[in-house]
């Protein structure tokens, strides 16, 4: 099973992302590794516009395969 939540910004780059955006991505991160160190089978990846989100997936699904 796969829950998949994205969300874009419109950056092409991790270098185009503001700090203060940054640091909301940092924190989402940091709940979704807490999520998973108490066994919630839960996922966090990021995504810049130019990767395509099939690959995204894709890539996720071979990881857990």
């Amino acid at each position: 099973m796969l829950y998949l939540v994205v969300e874009t910004k419109g950056y092409e780059s991790k270098s185009q992302i503001p700090p203060e955006e940054r640091h909301k991505i940092d924190s989402a991160e940091r709940f979704f590794k807490a999520l998973q160190q108490e066994g919630v089978p839960v996922r966090f990846e990021t995504k810049i516009n130019r990767e395509r989100l099939g690959d995204l997936i894709s890539a996720i699904v071979n990881r857990q395969g």
